[in-house]
């Protein structure tokens, strides 16, 4: 696939985590969590407890169960009229501090169902650890045709009816496909869908599902 659509990936995290972390000493926008990963957009599900408009800018105080935190529009966004007190939404932004106040700075935003919740949290928990075949003496030699046919189909699918939820029409973007679906892998097996004919670029970053 073609890096035209590429970004700093988005880490699945808590508030809890972003809120113990900090800054890094280099000015790249980026944080320090206390695993010492440095991470520069974070990607969160949590339930709105308030919602703040002052002149353009739109303030959301979130809470996902392991701490709340401030989502800042600094800017209109259409989203931001659809959103209120007791929304659940995924969250794909930026951590930043100003003044000793942590806050998130949005790339995307979008009103989910109440069971992402769980999801995220299950997700958080196993790690997103993703079973594969062990190797042995009997089957390295084909390890790769293993690995390639092994996939679960059920996966292929989950992310086929993803990309169709997600299309108004015009098709989907590939780097909000892969922040915003539960799948693990899935930037992976979107590739291998291309390969396989059942998905296409109908334009520069999209695809559509046939």
């Amino acid at each position: 696939m073609e890096n035209t659509y590429r970004r700093e990936a988005a880490k699945k995290i808590t508030i809890g985590q972003i809120l113990a972390g900090k800054p890094a000493e280099e000015a790249d926008g980026s944080m320090v969590l206390p695993s010492l990963e440095k991470v520069y957009r974070v990607s969160v599900v949590a339930v709105v407890l308030q919602k703040e408009k002052k002149g353009n800018s739109t303030s959301f105080l979130v809470d996902d169960g392991t701490g709340q935190l401030i989502v800042r529009f600094f800017e209109p966004a259409p989203v931001v009229n659809l959103l209120g007190p007791g929304d659940a939404i995924l969250i794909v932004a930026r951590p930043r501090k100003y003044n000793q106040e942590t806050y998130l700075s949005p790339d995307i935003v979008k009103k989910v169902d109440p069971s992402w919740l769980k999801v995220r949290k299950n997700e958080l928990q196993e790690g997103n650890r993703v079973n594969l075949p062990e190797a042995g003496p009997d089957n390295e030699e084909n390890m790769e045709e293993r690995e390639r046919n092994s996939e679960p189909a059920i996966l292929f699918q989950k992310v086929l009816q993803f990309i169709k939820k997600m299309d108004s029409g015009s098709g989907v973007r590939v780097e909000e496909l892969i922040e915003l679906s539960p799948v693990p892998e899935t930037e992976r097996l979107l590739e291998r869908l291309l390969e396989k004919g059942e998905i296409f670029q109908n334009s520069p970053g999209k695809v559509k599902a046939l």
